[in-house]
């Protein structure tokens, strides 16, 4: 413009407009070759972009796991992914040869054309279909069509045959536990067999569907007892002779597994002449025999031959013929248990009569073995206090020894025979372990006093028992045991040391357990004998030259009362070493003093009578003369009563400080006299009673005390145990020797 401005000619303006035209030509031209370029590159960049989509895109459909493929109208396969040539078998340039109805199941044609059709129509089809692959296999896949175009559908297939296969032996599982249900019901609810085996050959035709079901039970001549068939057979005679003629077994006897389980694949040709058979040559037999009390029978299943390779079918199979061995050996038991119950009720009665006769025996027995011990052991004692004779005195100790021996061995016979039949209540009281294990040491002391008898508190991994540590139990089983396996120690150990360890090891809940250990240094047991050492009557030697004497209970009794107590005692021995026995048990911890097993008065020393009057009954005339012998020996005036009725009579008469009362009497027993005297109003009635009696087993002493009795006695008398009884309520001093 400004040139304008300063032209002034013509020529000069057209110049000028020229060159104004031919800059803007080329600022324009600029400008467009730069937009041009521009757009150029976003052209180049987005089909670059869509070839690398459609490139993934390929690679995503030739890479799926889904066999992905595109169909036209005519079921003509046009493009096809690897999947699909995996799944079908075909290669590509095969598949576009093939329709899908060339790979589809003859009869499922008509099926695969209506699905097929509703993709175009509708837009969408999903089905399941059965192929044929390359290699002649089927499998079964899930086809969801959608339409692409107005020609084309693109499929996509997966494979569902595993699933489908899964899917399918669950339905068969289900089935087979329904069987199985129903077989156990009728199992449970049928008493009669031929009930039973019709039942089972029902269910099994109806829940498994098998064509055809028996079962038939043989005497041992083959003659049928029980058979039954579903569906029912034209002709049952013919089943019937045909088992009594034994074909059976014959035919079959070539198909049997390992296990006894028949399988034919084609029963037929094994058993032409099988009434069975008669419609059924393409089925597989499945069948087993079994015994079943004295005869024998089969059962078996006419199945398609697919069955006869399914493991299940034939765990099913296997399962219902234990089912049906186990039903029949119930039916039979039950039947005998009926045929039985009054023999058994009887062989009860029976046995009862004589558990009662044996405890009868014993008693009577260990009465009447104690009964003349009681005056030896008495006059024995007696003769003792009064003989200076060195050699009548060494005499009359044997015999007391001797004696002694003798009751040892009846109390352990009875107390065996006791625990033989478990104690009837286990006694409620305290146990001072570390008292009881002292008491046990120093009264072996004191029958061996040759023996080296050493006691160590602690052992091992057991810490020392802490003193006045006490425990529930009872006393008197924890020192006979402690007793019984230290006088075996003492009996087997000539020199060296016999040790009673014991230790304590805290458990929870206020318990603990405690281990006694007895070791000694003896001769030692073989380990053939050591394996039934704890057997009753079982001893090292049983030769007719035995050194060591005794009849073998000694063990046997110290494990009965390990067991009483819920222990374990075990033995470890070496020949020529010595041995090692071990009792463990678990004992509850408790407080305060010790409970006796019965409660009864003490009388004060200050009240007790200088010169008691004793009322001794006593029907036994020799027991009455030692007893009174001792009595008068402690300072006692005696009265005797031959029988209860005379001592309740004498007991309203006068006033005594004691009185000793025998059980086994004439007219009236010590029980009935001792209640009648509490019951009665006499001087007596709060006077001490003791029981004496050569009865000794736990319920005649829990009789006593039910009876009203202070304390119990038992005979033979053994001084030192009447004197510390009686000395409770009577003063009893001690006349000079002669």
């Amino acid at each position: 413009m400004w040139l304008s401005q300063q032209a002034s000619d013509s020529e000069a303006i057209l110049l000028i407009e020229a060159l104004k035209g031919l800059s803007y030509v080329i600022v324009t031209t600029v400008l467009l070759w730069f937009l041009c370029r521009s757009w150029s590159q976003q052209v180049a960049d987005a089909l670059s972009k869509y070839e690398q989509i459609q490139s993934r895109y390929e690679l995503y459909v030739k890479n799926s796991p889904i066999a992905i493929s595109a169909i036209n109208q005519q079921g003509q396969f046009v493009e096809v992914n690897e999947a699909t040539e995996e799944l079908t078998g075909y290669n590509a340039e095969e598949l576009r040869e093939l329709t899908i109805f060339d790979i589809t199941m003859p009869d499922d044609h008509g099926d695969t054309k209506v699905a097929f059709e509703n993709i175009f129509r509708q837009g969408h089809a999903t089905r399941d279909r059965t192929i044929v692959c390359k290699d002649s296999s089927h499998k079964i896949i899930r086809v969801d069509g959608v339409r692409h175009t107005e020609e084309q559908a693109i499929c996509f297939a997966s494979d569902i045959s595993d699933r489908k296969h899964y899917e399918h032996r669950l339905l068969r599982l289900n089935a087979m536990l329904r069987a199985i249900r129903r077989v156990n019901k009728a199992i449970v609810g049928t008493s009669e067999i031929d009930v039973l085996i019709r039942k089972i050959c029902e269910i099994l035709v109806e829940d498994r569907e098998f064509k055809h079901a028996w079962i038939a039970l043989l005497d041992n001549d083959g003659t049928p007892l029980h058979y039954h068939d579903a569906p029912k057979l034209k002709d049952a005679n013919k089943l019937k002779d045909f088992l009594q003629a034994g074909h059976l077994p014959k035919c079959l006897e070539n198909t049997k597994t390992e296990d006894g389980l028949i399988l034919a694949t084609h029963p037929v040709e094994q058993c032409p002449g099988f009434p069975i058979m008669a419609g059924m040559e393409d089925c597989a037999l499945i069948g087993v025999e079994f015994s079943y009390d004295h005869s024998f029978g089969y059962i078996a299943l006419m199945a398609n031959r697919d069955a006869i390779d399914d493991d299940e079918e034939i765990d099913l199979f296997r399962e219902v013929a234990e089912d049906l061995r186990f039903a029949l050996q119930s039916i039979k038991a039950e039947a005998e248990r009926k045929i039985a119950t009054e023999d058994l009720i009887v062989a009860k009665q029976s046995a009862e009569k004589a558990n009662q006769a044996k405890d009868d025996f014993l008693s009577v027995m260990s009465h009447e073995l104690r009964t003349p011990l009681n005056p030896i052991m008495g006059y024995t004692s007696l003769l003792l206090e009064t003989s200076n004779d060195p050699e009548c005195i060494k005499s009359l100790e044997d015999i007391y020894r001797s004696s002694e021996q003798l009751l040892t061995l009846i109390n352990d016979i009875l107390f065996f025979s006791q625990l033989q039949e478990g104690p009837k209540s286990y006694p409620n009281t305290h146990i001072d372990l570390l008292g009881a294990c002292e008491a046990s040491v120093e009264q072996c002391r004191s029958q061996h006093p040759q023996q080296s008898i050493q006691f160590e508190n602690g052992t091992g991994d057991y810490r020392a028992i802490e003193p006045d540590t006490q425990v529930g139990g009872d006393v008197e089983y924890l020192q006979r045991l402690l007793d019984g396996l230290l006088g075996n120690a003492c009996k087997y150990t000539h020199e060296g040391d016999i040790y009673l360890r014991v230790g304590q090891r805290e458990l929870d809940s206020g318990t603990l357990e405690a281990i006694f250990e007895i070791e000694d240094s003896g001769i030692g047991i073989e380990k053939e004998v050591l394996n039934k050492l704890f057997d009753p009557f079982t001893q090292l030697d049983s030769s007719k030259t035995r050194r060591y004497q005794g009849i073998g209970l000694g063990l046997a009794i110290c494990r009965k009362i390990a067991d009483v107590m819920g222990g374990s005692l075990t033995a470890e021995s070496e020949p020529g070493v010595g041995s090692c026995f071990r009792f463990c048990c678990t004992l509850k911890k408790v407080d305060g003093q010790k409970i006796s097993k019965q409660s009864h008065t003490t009388v004060r020393e200050a009240d007790k009578p200088s010169a008691g009057r004793v009322l001794l009954v006593e029907d036994n005339l020799s027991n009455a003369l030692i007893a009174k012998a001792i009595l008068k020996r402690w300072g006692l005036k005696v009265e005797l009563a031959e029988q209860g009725r005379s001592a309740v009579e004498m007991c309203r008469d006068n006033r005594y400080e004691l009185i000793l009362m025998d059980l086994s009497m004439p007219i009236m027993n010590g029980f009935d006299a001792t209640k009648e005297i509490r019951n009665s109003d006499t001087p007596n009635r709060q006077t001490p009673i003791f029981g004496l009696t050569a009865h000794v087993s736990t319920d005649v002493e829990a009789a006593c005390y039910a009876a009203g009795m202070n304390g119990f006695v038992a005979k033979p008398i053994q001084q030192d145990v009447f004197k510390q009884c009686l000395s409770q309520y009577v003063v009893i001093i001690e006349q000079p020797r002669i």
